[in-house]
Order: structure tokens, then sequence, then C-alpha cells
């Protein structure tokens, strides 16, 4: 993640390009990988809430963002997963300036990750 709102996948072996770039929108703050589904990440972005991005299905350099939340965020800066079995798409969010925790889960089609 980075200020410049663009969330960007390396591939180690090859660092001249990312795998893939997908702009989120409002500076991304923090980036949390999914303790079970290693291809999901979650991310606080400053001005556009919390994102839930499939880093493994890329098309055209894009991922998918499977799930956007956006309520009750003045900043959005902080991120986490729950890690328990019973509540695997737990998520807990932060808002800074009013400071607010947001609890939300998500549901996945099955298709959506492999």
């Amino acid at each position: 993640g980075s200020y410049d709102e663009h969330l960007l996948v390396w591939d180690s072996r090859q660092m001249k390009h990312p795998l893939a770039d997908t702009q989120l929108g409002g500076g991304i703050w923090r980036v949390k990988w999914h303790p079970g589904h290693a291809q999901l990440l979650l991310t606080a972005t400053m001005y556009n809430g919390y994102h839930v991005v499939d880093t493994e299905h890329i098309s055209d350099g894009k991922m998918d963002v499977l799930h956007h939340y956006d309520r009750d965020v003045s900043l959005g800066y902080g991120a986490d997963w729950c890690h328990s079995n019973a509540y695997n798409n737990l998520v807990a969010t932060c808002s800074f300036y009013n400071h607010s925790i947001q609890l939300w889960n998500f549901t996945i089609k099955n298709q959506d990750i492999g």
C-alpha cells in the first residue's frame, strides 16, 4: 500500500514491474493478509474506507475488490482480521477522527476464492 492510493503486489524474483496494481483511493494506510486465506488482503484506506482484495485472481494487471466497507469512516487507519474459526470473515476496523471501531463481516462466494 501507499499514499498514492495504489495497492501493488510484487514477485520478489522480478522486481522491475509489479504483478498487479489496483487503485483503491484515499491513500492506503494499513494492509493485513488473511490468516486462513493467503490470497485475501485487507486494507485501510484513509479516505475511502476498507477493502478486501483478492490478490490471486489478477486480470489485466488488476486485482478484484471483493468487498468495500465505508460506513462511519472519518479517516480509516486500522484494520485486522478476527483470528477465530467461527468468525473467519469478521473484521475490526477503526476510524481516527471520530474515535470509533467498527466490527463487520463479509461473504465470499465460493467462486471468488480458490
